[in-house]
């Protein structure tokens, strides 16, 4: 059976291999809504830029 020190020592590691996998999850996720924020501006400014310039070719309806 395992002592009391040996269990203790063993939840301290896995804590901190918790804590640091928690560490890169939260990392990854920051990228990522940074990387879809980025791609969505992106996206949103070409078609801002389309649009314009159809509406300045565009004939008026009345």
């Amino acid at each position: 059976m395992a002592t009391k020190k040996a269990i203790i020592n063993n939840v301290t590691e896995r804590k901190a291999k918790v804590k640091d996998n928690v560490k890169k999850i939260h990392d990854r996720l920051i990228k990522t809504s940074e990387d879809v924020f980025t791609g969505k501006i992106t996206a949103g400014e070409k078609w801002q830029g389309f649009v314009a310039k159809t509406i300045k070719k565009s004939e008026s309806i009345a």
